[in-house]
């Protein structure tokens, strides 16, 4: 077997989690050099490494799954994020120090220190003015650190709260989108294996319908799309392929006789954020087959790969020595 050797720049700017290690969509995106992947790549996000990205467009999406999943938690919401820079500057911050007996000299380096590296507000040099800017990140510090008070709470900001909001009403205001997305079972989790490989799907909502004799299989997008932007938005980032990867989790659930042998309906609510809209889309028999080839042809060259034990490029260029354009 082929030993990897990562070049470690190149995962410098990434961070370690710990991880299932079992296949999801992202990570057949990971894989496709079609979405300007490969297979070193998805080694890499199989392992646990993951690019340090956030922005304020996820962590809204974020918080309305959260909230389709326990409605109860707008109502443990605190006001106390402050603005993206500072949470950046105050998290290394807190990193840094770790709950150490500091003197104020020490802290007011590790301040200093910290905004350089996390890189924000360049423009101002002074040291009080930048110990002054660092004053509005002290509420949200206290915040963090009452862990045992505030462990299930939930910080957000008052746009983020807004943002919620007009996504509850904009759900609330479309019949068909309230109707998936009240009631059934909320971040379904299921583990199931294809062509031999492991894959991990977890389904914003599923709900098993006695009534119609069908199951309705429910993942919630959120974008700043406007109606005209969603079908191209929805190909780019190969959702039937996702679909396609739940129906069939699905149906293998009804093969081991754990839900009803009835017909299973693949949606998308898509909640605009610029539009203030929700938008449904049912994904048709033949979007679904469409998505189950895509992936299906992932899979047959993971599984090639994982045969080989060899992530460093593709097969073709290791057998070939060359790629065939």
């Amino acid at each position: 077997m082929i030993k990897q050797t990562w070049n470690l720049e190149e995962i410098e700017r990434m961070k370690k989690f710990n991880v299932s290690g079992v296949v999801s969509n992202t990570a057949l995106s990971k894989f496709n050099i079609e979405e300007k992947g490969s297979p070193k790549l998805f080694k890499l996000f199989i392992d646990g490494w993951r690019d340090d990205i956030k922005s304020p467009a996820m962590e809204i999406g974020s918080l309305i799954h959260s909230y389709y999943e326990d409605p109860t938690r707008i109502s443990k919401m605190e006001f106390v994020k402050p603005s993206d820079s500072i949470k950046k500057w105050a998290d290394d911050f807190m990193e840094k120090t770790n709950d150490k007996e500091l003197t104020q000299e020490e802290e007011d380096e590790i301040i200093l220190q910290s905004k350089i590296d996390v890189n924000v507000f360049g423009g101002t040099k002074k040291k009080e003015t930048i110990l002054k800017k660092f004053g509005e990140a002290q509420e949200y510090i206290n915040f963090v650190k009452d862990k045992e008070k505030n462990k299930d709470k939930i910080i957000v900001s008052s746009s983020e709260y807004n943002h919620l909001l007009n996504a509850i009403h904009a759900v609330n205001e479309n019949d068909l989108a309230r109707k998936l997305l009240d009631e059934g079972n909320k971040e379904f989790r299921l583990i199931f294996k294809r062509m031999g490989i492991e894959i991990k799907a977890i389904i914003d909502n599923l709900q098993i319908n006695d009534d119609d004799k069908k199951i309705y299989v429910t993942d919630i997008k959120v974008t700043n799309c406007r109606v005209n932007e969603i079908l191209t938005y929805f190909s780019d980032r190969n959702y039937d392929r996702q679909l396609s990867l739940y129906r069939e989790a699905i149906v293998g659930l009804v093969k081991s006789n754990n839900v009803p042998d009835y017909e299973i309906e693949c949606y998308i609510v898509n909640i605009s954020l610029s539009d203030k809209k929700s938008l449904v889309l049912k994904v048709s028999e033949k979007t679904l087959i469409e998505g189950r080839e895509k992936h299906d042809k992932l899979l047959a060259q993971i599984k090639e790969h994982k045969e080989e034990g060899y992530w460093e490029g593709t097969l073709e260029e290791k057998k070939k020595g060359f790629v065939e354009l």
